[in-house]
Protein backbone atom coordinates (compact mmCIF):
# COMPACT_ATOMS: atom_id res chain seq x y z
CA UNK A 1 0.00 0.00 0.00
CA UNK A 2 1.48 3.33 -1.42
CA UNK A 3 0.45 5.90 0.69
CA UNK A 4 1.45 8.80 -1.59
CA UNK A 5 2.27 12.47 0.22
CA UNK A 6 1.61 14.99 -2.19
CA UNK A 7 5.02 16.38 -3.17
CA UNK A 8 7.25 14.08 -1.74
CA UNK A 9 7.75 11.53 -4.99
CA UNK A 10 5.23 10.49 -7.46
CA UNK A 11 8.19 8.31 -8.84
CA UNK A 12 8.03 6.29 -6.30
CA UNK A 13 4.40 4.42 -7.48
CA UNK A 14 6.75 3.46 -10.27
CA UNK A 15 9.29 1.90 -8.13
CA UNK A 16 6.44 -0.01 -6.59
CA UNK A 17 4.89 -1.18 -9.90
CA UNK A 18 8.24 -2.56 -11.16
CA UNK A 19 9.25 -4.61 -7.99
CA UNK A 20 9.25 -8.29 -8.46
CA UNK A 21 5.17 -9.64 -7.71
CA UNK A 22 3.48 -6.48 -7.66
CA UNK A 23 2.19 -6.65 -11.79
CA UNK A 24 2.04 -8.93 -14.56
CA UNK A 25 5.35 -9.43 -16.95
CA UNK A 26 2.98 -7.90 -19.26
CA UNK A 27 1.68 -5.37 -17.31
CA UNK A 28 5.14 -4.07 -16.69
CA UNK A 29 6.39 -4.28 -19.80
CA UNK A 30 3.92 -2.08 -21.26
CA UNK A 31 4.35 -0.01 -18.35
CA UNK A 32 7.72 0.22 -18.93
CA UNK A 33 7.40 0.88 -22.45
CA UNK A 34 4.49 3.64 -22.21
CA UNK A 35 7.21 5.92 -19.90
CA UNK A 36 10.25 5.17 -22.08
CA UNK A 37 8.32 6.03 -25.66
CA UNK A 38 8.06 9.21 -25.60
CA UNK A 39 4.93 9.44 -26.61
CA UNK A 40 3.66 12.72 -24.83
CA UNK A 41 0.22 12.24 -24.50
CA UNK A 42 1.72 9.44 -21.97
CA UNK A 43 5.06 10.68 -21.06
CA UNK A 44 4.04 13.76 -20.18
CA UNK A 45 1.30 13.18 -18.05
CA UNK A 46 2.34 10.11 -15.52
CA UNK A 47 -1.23 9.73 -14.66
CA UNK A 48 -2.48 8.84 -17.62
CA UNK A 49 0.40 5.44 -17.88
CA UNK A 50 -0.97 4.67 -14.48
CA UNK A 51 -4.26 4.80 -15.67
CA UNK A 52 -4.12 2.46 -18.75
CA UNK A 53 -1.65 -0.16 -17.41
CA UNK A 54 -2.27 -0.28 -13.54
CA UNK A 55 -5.22 -1.59 -12.28
CA UNK A 56 -6.95 -4.23 -10.17
CA UNK A 57 -6.62 -7.32 -12.37
CA UNK A 58 -3.01 -6.60 -13.46
CA UNK A 59 -1.19 -5.53 -10.64
CA UNK A 60 -2.51 -7.68 -7.70
CA UNK A 61 0.33 -6.96 -5.72
CA UNK A 62 -0.74 -3.19 -4.91
CA UNK A 63 -3.86 -2.60 -2.52
CA UNK A 64 -6.87 -3.17 -4.58
CA UNK A 65 -8.27 0.50 -3.21
CA UNK A 66 -5.50 2.20 -4.61
CA UNK A 67 -6.51 0.88 -8.19
CA UNK A 68 -8.99 1.25 -10.89
CA UNK A 69 -11.62 -1.54 -10.97
CA UNK A 70 -12.24 0.02 -15.14
CA UNK A 71 -10.30 -1.34 -17.76
CA UNK A 72 -9.00 1.66 -18.76
CA UNK A 73 -6.72 0.33 -22.13
CA UNK A 74 -6.80 2.27 -25.66
CA UNK A 75 -8.55 -0.98 -26.93
CA UNK A 76 -11.03 -1.01 -24.14
CA UNK A 77 -11.83 1.96 -23.41
CA UNK A 78 -14.91 4.28 -25.21
CA UNK A 79 -12.96 7.23 -24.53
CA UNK A 80 -10.37 6.67 -26.52
CA UNK A 81 -12.80 6.21 -30.07
CA UNK A 82 -11.40 8.21 -32.83
CA UNK A 83 -7.56 7.74 -31.46
CA UNK A 84 -8.23 11.98 -30.11
CA UNK A 85 -5.43 12.70 -27.35
CA UNK A 86 -8.47 14.75 -26.05
CA UNK A 87 -10.59 11.75 -25.66
CA UNK A 88 -7.16 10.26 -24.13
CA UNK A 89 -6.85 12.63 -21.84
CA UNK A 90 -10.19 12.31 -20.64
CA UNK A 91 -9.89 8.72 -20.51
CA UNK A 92 -7.43 9.14 -17.96
CA UNK A 93 -9.00 11.69 -16.10
CA UNK A 94 -12.20 9.48 -15.65
CA UNK A 95 -9.66 6.13 -14.45
CA UNK A 96 -7.97 8.78 -12.07
CA UNK A 97 -11.05 9.93 -10.62
CA UNK A 98 -13.38 8.63 -7.56
CA UNK A 99 -12.37 5.01 -8.81
CA UNK A 100 -9.18 5.03 -7.63
CA UNK A 101 -6.18 6.05 -9.71
CA UNK A 102 -2.40 5.10 -8.21
CA UNK A 103 -0.78 8.51 -9.05
CA UNK A 104 -3.25 10.95 -7.56
CA UNK A 105 -4.81 9.43 -5.18
CA UNK A 106 -4.13 11.46 -1.48
CA UNK A 107 -6.28 8.92 1.01
CA UNK A 108 -6.40 8.99 4.43
CA UNK A 109 -6.17 5.28 5.62
CA UNK A 110 -7.49 5.39 8.95
CA UNK A 111 -10.50 3.52 7.78
CA UNK A 112 -8.33 0.81 6.04
CA UNK A 113 -5.46 0.96 8.28
CA UNK A 114 -5.67 -2.30 9.88
CA UNK A 115 -6.61 -5.03 7.02
CA UNK A 116 -4.63 -2.71 3.99
CA UNK A 117 -1.56 -0.88 5.62
CA UNK A 118 -0.38 -2.50 8.50
CA UNK A 119 2.73 -4.42 7.68
CA UNK A 120 2.57 -3.67 3.86
CA UNK A 121 2.72 0.38 3.57
CA UNK A 122 5.21 2.19 1.61
CA UNK A 123 5.82 5.89 1.89
CA UNK A 124 8.48 8.39 1.18
CA UNK A 125 8.84 11.91 3.64
CA UNK A 126 10.02 15.21 2.31
CA UNK A 127 11.00 17.87 4.61
CA UNK A 128 7.70 19.67 5.86
CA UNK A 129 8.31 23.11 4.56
CA UNK A 130 10.04 22.13 1.52
CA UNK A 131 7.16 20.20 1.03
CA UNK A 132 5.10 23.00 2.11
CA UNK A 133 6.68 25.45 -0.72
CA UNK A 134 6.47 22.42 -3.21
CA UNK A 135 2.33 22.94 -3.01
CA UNK A 136 2.22 25.98 -2.95
CA UNK A 137 4.06 26.18 -6.35
CA UNK A 138 1.57 23.54 -7.79
CA UNK A 139 -1.33 25.49 -7.49
CA UNK A 140 -2.13 25.51 -4.08
CA UNK A 141 -1.93 21.81 -3.87
CA UNK A 142 -4.65 20.47 -0.83
CA UNK A 143 -5.79 23.63 -0.19
CA UNK A 144 -8.92 23.63 1.25
CA UNK A 145 -10.91 25.76 -1.58
CA UNK A 146 -14.08 24.17 -1.27
CA UNK A 147 -14.33 23.91 2.86
CA UNK A 148 -12.67 27.69 3.01
CA UNK A 149 -14.61 29.09 0.29
CA UNK A 150 -10.84 31.36 -0.66
CA UNK A 151 -7.58 30.97 -0.95
CA UNK A 152 -4.85 31.20 0.98
CA UNK A 153 -3.96 35.08 1.99
CA UNK A 154 0.04 34.28 1.93
CA UNK A 155 2.38 31.56 2.12
CA UNK A 156 1.92 31.29 5.75
CA UNK A 157 -1.48 31.43 5.94
CA UNK A 158 -1.45 28.38 3.36
CA UNK A 159 1.26 26.53 5.62
CA UNK A 160 -0.85 27.02 8.87
CA UNK A 161 -4.00 25.22 7.45
CA UNK A 162 -2.18 22.62 5.55
CA UNK A 163 0.06 22.27 8.28
CA UNK A 164 0.07 18.20 9.40
CA UNK A 165 -0.48 16.83 5.67
CA UNK A 166 1.60 13.59 6.53
CA UNK A 167 0.09 13.20 9.88
CA UNK A 168 -3.74 13.73 8.96
CA UNK A 169 -3.29 11.13 6.37
CA UNK A 170 -1.98 8.18 8.40
CA UNK A 171 -4.43 9.02 11.20
CA UNK A 172 -7.93 10.22 9.19
CA UNK A 173 -10.46 8.68 6.43
CA UNK A 174 -11.47 10.27 3.46
CA UNK A 175 -10.13 10.44 0.02
CA UNK A 176 -8.69 13.32 -1.95
CA UNK A 177 -8.09 13.72 -6.22
CA UNK A 178 -5.79 15.56 -8.17
CA UNK A 179 -5.26 18.85 -6.57
CA UNK A 180 -7.48 18.39 -3.78
CA UNK A 181 -9.21 21.96 -3.84
CA UNK A 182 -12.32 20.27 -3.44
CA UNK A 183 -11.76 17.24 -1.44
CA UNK A 184 -8.50 17.16 0.83
CA UNK A 185 -7.21 14.83 3.32
CA UNK A 186 -4.03 16.75 3.66
CA UNK A 187 -5.30 20.12 3.46
CA UNK A 188 -7.82 19.74 6.13
CA UNK A 189 -8.40 22.80 8.06
CA UNK A 190 -9.30 21.17 10.98
CA UNK A 191 -6.45 20.98 13.33
CA UNK A 192 -3.59 18.03 14.11
CA UNK A 193 -4.06 17.16 17.70
CA UNK A 194 -0.87 15.71 19.91
CA UNK A 195 -3.05 11.83 20.30
CA UNK A 196 -3.03 11.87 16.21
CA UNK A 197 0.90 12.72 16.22
CA UNK A 198 0.82 10.10 18.51
CA UNK A 199 -0.93 7.50 16.24
CA UNK A 200 0.75 8.72 13.06
CA UNK A 201 4.31 8.01 14.83
CA UNK A 202 3.36 4.44 15.73
CA UNK A 203 1.46 4.18 12.40
CA UNK A 204 5.03 4.80 10.53
CA UNK A 205 7.06 2.60 12.57
CA UNK A 206 4.70 -0.01 10.99
CA UNK A 207 5.53 0.35 7.31
CA UNK A 208 7.42 -1.59 5.64
CA UNK A 209 9.02 0.67 3.60
CA UNK A 210 9.95 4.30 4.93
CA UNK A 211 12.03 6.73 2.07
CA UNK A 212 12.93 10.37 2.49
CA UNK A 213 12.86 12.94 -0.51
CA UNK A 214 15.84 14.43 -0.04
CA UNK A 215 17.94 11.17 -1.00
CA UNK A 216 15.75 9.81 -3.20
CA UNK A 217 18.84 7.52 -4.66
CA UNK A 218 20.07 5.95 -1.33
CA UNK A 219 15.74 5.45 -0.81
CA UNK A 220 15.48 3.29 -4.14
CA UNK A 221 18.64 1.31 -3.08
CA UNK A 222 17.10 0.68 0.32
CA UNK A 223 13.61 -0.07 -1.29
CA UNK A 224 15.81 -2.96 -3.48
CA UNK A 225 17.71 -4.23 -0.74
CA UNK A 226 14.21 -4.97 0.87
CA UNK A 227 12.36 -6.28 -1.58
CA UNK A 228 14.49 -7.19 -5.03
CA UNK A 229 14.92 -6.70 -8.11
CA UNK A 230 16.70 -4.48 -10.32
CA UNK A 231 16.96 -0.84 -10.35
CA UNK A 232 15.19 1.17 -13.51
CA UNK A 233 16.24 4.26 -14.45
CA UNK A 234 12.44 5.01 -14.71
CA UNK A 235 13.01 5.21 -10.83
CA UNK A 236 15.02 7.68 -10.98
CA UNK A 237 13.68 9.99 -13.65
CA UNK A 238 11.67 12.85 -11.66
CA UNK A 239 8.66 12.96 -13.75
CA UNK A 240 7.58 16.34 -12.00
CA UNK A 241 9.84 16.91 -9.10
CA UNK A 242 12.89 18.12 -10.23
CA UNK A 243 11.85 20.14 -13.68
CA UNK A 244 9.35 22.80 -15.02
CA UNK A 245 7.22 22.92 -17.42
CA UNK A 246 9.17 23.88 -20.17
CA UNK A 247 11.72 20.95 -18.81
CA UNK A 248 14.42 23.37 -17.24
CA UNK A 249 15.59 21.92 -14.14
CA UNK A 250 14.10 23.25 -10.24
CA UNK A 251 16.04 24.41 -7.73
CA UNK A 252 16.20 21.46 -5.67
CA UNK A 253 15.55 23.99 -2.35
CA UNK A 254 12.98 26.50 -1.64
CA UNK A 255 13.21 29.65 -0.16
CA UNK A 256 10.95 29.11 2.87
CA UNK A 257 11.47 33.07 3.58
CA UNK A 258 7.70 33.33 2.25
CA UNK A 259 6.48 31.11 5.60
CA UNK A 260 7.91 34.33 7.32
CA UNK A 261 9.25 31.61 10.04
CA UNK A 262 6.99 29.13 9.88
CA UNK A 263 8.03 25.64 11.09
CA UNK A 264 5.51 22.83 11.10
CA UNK A 265 5.66 21.42 14.10
CA UNK A 266 3.77 18.55 13.07
CA UNK A 267 5.23 16.93 10.16
CA UNK A 268 8.31 18.00 11.73
CA UNK A 269 8.16 15.26 14.68
CA UNK A 270 7.34 12.81 11.67
CA UNK A 271 9.95 13.72 9.38
CA UNK A 272 12.65 13.29 12.26
CA UNK A 273 11.04 9.80 13.57
CA UNK A 274 11.71 9.21 9.27
CA UNK A 275 15.20 10.50 8.97
CA UNK A 276 15.68 7.84 12.20
CA UNK A 277 14.00 4.60 10.73
CA UNK A 278 15.34 5.78 7.58
CA UNK A 279 19.17 5.24 9.38
CA UNK A 280 18.12 2.16 10.76
CA UNK A 281 16.87 0.33 7.67
CA UNK A 282 20.16 1.42 5.94
CA UNK A 283 21.40 0.08 8.34
CA UNK A 284 20.04 -3.50 8.93
CA UNK A 285 19.78 -4.08 4.99
CA UNK A 286 23.83 -2.87 4.44
CA UNK A 287 22.89 -0.11 2.13
CA UNK A 288 26.44 1.22 1.48
CA UNK A 289 28.19 3.07 -1.55
CA UNK A 290 29.76 -0.38 -2.51
CA UNK A 291 26.16 -1.81 -2.17
CA UNK A 292 24.06 0.62 -4.30
CA UNK A 293 26.60 0.38 -7.00
CA UNK A 294 25.25 -2.24 -9.15
CA UNK A 295 21.71 -0.05 -8.53
CA UNK A 296 23.40 2.70 -10.00
CA UNK A 297 24.95 0.84 -12.77
CA UNK A 298 21.40 -0.63 -13.91
CA UNK A 299 19.98 2.43 -13.55
CA UNK A 300 22.38 4.21 -15.74
CA UNK A 301 23.23 7.11 -13.24
CA UNK A 302 26.50 8.56 -11.86
CA UNK A 303 25.35 9.01 -7.96
CA UNK A 304 27.85 11.17 -5.62
CA UNK A 305 27.71 9.36 -2.36
CA UNK A 306 27.91 11.82 0.90
CA UNK A 307 27.15 9.31 3.55
CA UNK A 308 29.88 7.29 5.73
CA UNK A 309 31.17 4.38 3.54
CA UNK A 310 30.33 2.19 6.31
CA UNK A 311 26.36 1.56 7.12
CA UNK A 312 26.82 1.44 10.78
CA UNK A 313 28.45 4.97 10.78
CA UNK A 314 24.95 6.15 9.77
CA UNK A 315 22.83 8.21 12.28
CA UNK A 316 19.77 10.00 11.82
CA UNK A 317 21.46 13.19 12.59
CA UNK A 318 23.01 13.03 8.78
CA UNK A 319 19.86 13.33 7.28
CA UNK A 320 19.32 17.24 7.41
CA UNK A 321 16.30 18.82 7.50
CA UNK A 322 16.25 19.92 3.70
CA UNK A 323 19.38 22.23 4.30
CA UNK A 324 21.87 20.00 2.27
CA UNK A 325 21.11 20.06 -1.19
CA UNK A 326 20.92 16.06 -2.71
CA UNK A 327 24.22 15.18 -4.74
CA UNK A 328 23.84 15.80 -8.86
CA UNK A 329 22.23 12.95 -11.33
CA UNK A 330 23.88 12.35 -14.56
Amino acid sequence: YWLHVPKAGKTLAVALVLLPGACSPEAVLNFSQALQEGDTTIKDDIRCTFALFVSQESCPGIAPSLLSSIDCSPERSSLHAGGNPYDRHLACEFCNSGIGGLSTVHPGIDDCYETEVKGHGAIMLRQPEQRLMSAISDNNHSWPLHQLGRLPESSKDFAEVVSGCTVKMLTRSGQSFLYGHEHTVCGSPENVTDAEVEVALQRLNEFVFVGLHEYWEESMCLLHAQFGGDCSPLEFEHFDARVTADGTPRVHLYDTSELEGFKDEYDGALYAEAQRLFALRLQEYNVSKASCEPCFRNANITHVWTLPLSPEDYSAAMFVDGTAVPAPMT
